[in-house]
């Protein structure tokens, strides 16, 4: 996942928070969160909610999310462009 990012997001750095790894910049915050769960993982767009298009799943103000159940479905193009997509706003702060 970080290398996907590390293309997309300039100075990204990352941390494990509350057993997730959250993905972000000092500039930006917090923009990317990665759940993992037994048989998938949930990418969560901190800032998912101002992108075109919105990643399917959740609802609210700020979050979007994508669930993926193999590694090769992070090199599909639409979540490289969400990835991009989250550099270019400011997220959690």
């Amino acid at each position: 996942m970080i290398f996907f990012c590390h293309d997309s997001i300039p100075n990204l750095q990352y941390a494990i928070k509350w057993g997730s790894a959250f993905y972000g910049t000092k500039e930006l915050g917090w923009l990317i969160e990665v759940a993992a769960y037994a048989v998938s993982a949930n990418i969560v767009f901190l800032n998912g909610a101002a992108f075109d298009p919105k990643p399917s799943m959740g609802s609210g103000d700020q979050t979007r999310y994508i669930k993926i159940k193999s590694i090769e479905e992070i090199k599909e193009p639409v979540i490289i462009d969400y990835i991009g997509q989250a550099g270019q706003f400011n997220g959690w702060k």
